[in-house]
């Protein structure tokens, strides 16, 4: 038998790449990618992929880059963990800045195990903030509405970041407080609106709007028993389409959310509810007030949608991946500015009115100027007044 052996050096590409080059590690990645990371947060491990692809035409696995990215994350802003001691900073801070504003923090006893020993450690479970200026300011002006909710949070901490928001007197959404919490529990709720009603009380007519979450609708009847509580028609309409199709449903939902006539309402309810399968459903699923003719008179907000808790969840949406820490602060930012904005526009532009122009242009379209020789006087006597 004769064994024959190539005398020539091997020449495939893979071999000699595998000779030249050894495969980069994460922190020689981090290395690599830290100034996109910087100039863009938010870059997920595929951009950053097809960046390093593209510079320096080779493949990194999907991992190692994703591990990569967090120990730049880590460069930049320092490591995950110690953020959750710097709460404490964060509360002292806040509460030595702005006397009246709560942080409040809640932990954890986590059981562990070390060569058979069991210990036991404090770890960090939740986060309520709310300053003197949002949850005054809502007791002082503003209507007695809430629209409630989370959204995930998509660091390294998988949390929810929930808030409570109103409506000022010009309509625009009013931060009252936020947080972070575990999960979407009915404990979790409870803690954080137990904390809210420590600050507000229960002002007549209060009205609490959700998007039917079970752990929050248990919360909300456990810490303001008997209060309006509102289910958002957006999420309602969507999950009954899921169950029920058809002209007649299409026709009447919506109408029988949006009228305030109750005779209105009932007529579109008897076209809806024909069927027996429908009955239980809604009685079963939707038991919340969702139609504007149920709606009390104190509250004077008629909104069906619980759109200002999504409004602030967009408003929030690149700081969810910062550390705890930095995101509770770039919210407080975020709010400041847009508190210092209003006040600048309402004293170039509303001082001296009783009425806001955006209210009286409102009520000129809906009433066709019928009394907008009334409101141009009262505005007319105010000022003569106020000089």
């Amino acid at each position: 038998m004769q064994i024959k052996v190539c005398p020539f050096s091997h020449t495939c590409p893979t071999k000699l790449r595998s000779e030249k080059f050894k495969p980069a590690k994460s922190r020689g990645v981090a290395d690599v990618i830290l100034d996109w990371v910087r100039k863009n947060p938010d870059i997920g491990p595929t951009a950053l992929q097809e960046k390093i692809e593209e510079k320096y035409h080779f493949t990194m696995p999907y991992m190692r880059v994703s591990r990569g990215k967090d120990k730049a994350m880590d460069m930049i802003s320092g490591k995950w963990k110690d953020s959750f001691h710097l709460l404490y900073s964060f509360k002292a801070e806040v509460e030595k800045c702005s006397p009246g504003s709560v942080v409040e923090i809640d932990k954890e006893t986590v059981k562990y195990s070390i060569k058979g020993k069991v210990r036991e450690k404090k770890c960090f479970r939740r986060v309520f903030v709310s300053f003197k200026a949002c949850w005054q300011g809502f007791l002082d002006g503003c209507r007695p509405y809430l629209a409630v909710d989370s959204t995930a949070l998509n660091g390294r901490f998988k949390g929810q970041l929930a808030s409570a928001c109103a409506i000022d007197g010009r309509n625009w959404l009013y931060p009252v407080a936020y947080g972070v919490l575990e999960t979407e529990s009915s404990e979790s709720w409870a803690w954080f609106l137990q904390n809210l009603r420590g600050l507000i009380g229960h002002p007549e007519g209060l009205v609490i709007h959700t998007d039917a979450c079970k752990g929050l609708e248990t919360a909300v009847e456990q810490v303001w028993p008997g209060v309006e509580h509102r289910e958002c028609m957006r999420h309602l309409a969507a999950n009954f389409r899921k169950k029920f199709k058809g002209k007649v449903y299409d026709d009447n939902l919506w109408a029988a959310s949006l009228t305030f006539s109750s005779r209105k309402h009932n007529w579109h309810m008897k076209q809806i509810l024909a069927k027996k399968s429908v009955q239980k459903y809604m009685a079963e699923h939707h038991t919340k007030i969702w139609y504007r003719s149920k709606f009390n008179e104190i509250c004077k907000v008629d909104y069906v949608n619980n759109n200002l808790a999504e409004s602030f969840n967009s408003k929030v949406r690149k700081v969810k991946s910062l550390l705890i820490v930095d995101m509770l602060d770039k919210i407080r930012q975020m709010i400041m500015e847009k508190f210092d904005l209003r006040m600048r526009i309402a004293l170039e532009k509303w001082l001296g009115h009783l009425i806001i122009p955006s209210v009286i242009k409102a009520l000129h379209a809906k009433s066709k100027g019928k009394y907008l020789v009334l409101f141009q006087l009262i505005n007319f006597i105010t000022t003569q007044f106020n000089n």
